[in-house]
């Protein structure tokens, strides 16, 4: 069995911000996806930040529909698709399945963004995971950035989970470059510098994957597998949602560990729903 869980915090909707999370799950439940649309730059050319004069801002002109909510939506679907065409799952037809849904988003980037300047049109682009079942013993798994997959016994305790490989992992790193000396996020030079030498640059020591079309990012990707014993709880999850799954040290936060041990699902949920800052999605396999 398994539960979707989507939470989105109330100032998103008071802003009128569209949803940029997406989910698919094949009617077997046997293949799960989620994926996490890139935030877009306003219409205007501002950035989305944390302050009112932003927000308010973005109410007027942030895109909608949103290029990353419709690259999400292509990944998670078309993903999914893809590895239930497949008649063995495993790390090689995930990676390839996850090839499958960037190429989807390239199709549609070629389309209506024809020419992507790293601003106000940028290339749409989602993070991702993914997990897949070919046999109820096993999970293989997928991800790139600060999306993730986990493994948990039935009492709570964290088995494995994957590496946040996220930007803000990186930042202090990328902010010391040379070629962002006296900038911020709220210039475009360095929003563009960011996004061109950073994302998706395998030769940048610092650099960061996202879905956007682009064949470079598979670079980024990352595949494994897991042994899934009976009541092991499967999760994959946005970057929304993890600091509710995982605490600073990276083991699992105590309330979310009960809520498995008790199969309270119904409690993880408004556990999410409490304590979401902006939006996330999770998908459990229990």
């Amino acid at each position: 069995m398994s539960k979707v869980i989507t939470a989105r915090n109330w100032k998103m909707d008071l802003l009128r911000l569209p949803h940029e999370d997406s989910f698919h799950v094949n009617s077997a439940e046997t293949v799960f996806a989620v994926a996490d649309g890139v935030t877009r730059d306003c219409k205007n050319g501002e950035p989305l930040q944390k302050n009112l004069r932003s927000a308010l801002n973005a109410l007027r002109y942030y895109p909608k529909p949103s290029p990353a909510a419709i690259a999400a939506d292509i990944f998670a679907v078309n993903f999914v698709e893809e590895m239930c065409r497949n008649n063995v799952m495993n790390n090689a037809t995930m990676r390839e399945s996850i090839r499958f849904g960037n190429k989807e988003i390239k199709s549609w980037q070629e389309k209506y963004i024809p020419k992507p300047d790293y601003l106000v049109n940028d290339f749409p682009g989602c993070t991702a995971a993914c997990i897949a079942k070919p046999f109820p013993q096993i999970v293989s798994w997928g991800y790139i950035c600060d999306s993730g997959a986990a493994l948990f016994d039935w009492k709570g305790n964290l088995k494995n989970r994957t590496q946040n490989d996220g930007p803000s992992t990186k930042d202090k790193y990328i902010w010391a470059s040379e070629k962002l000396k006296g900038l911020t996020w709220k210039d475009a030079e360095a929003r563009r510098i960011i996004r061109s030498e950073f994302r998706n640059n395998p030769s940048e020591e610092y650099s960061f994957g996202v879905l956007t079309g682009e064949e470079n990012a598979m670079c980024y990707v990352r595949t494994g597998m897991w042994e899934k014993k009976p009541r092991d709880v499967a999760v994959i999850y946005t970057d929304g949602v993890e600091h509710i799954l995982f605490g600073q040290d990276g083991d699992v936060n105590g309330d979310f560990a009960k809520k498995i041990k008790f199969e309270d699902w119904e409690g993880i949920e408004r556990l999410c729903c409490e304590r979401v800052r902006t939006e996330g999605t999770l998908i459990l396999d229990f």
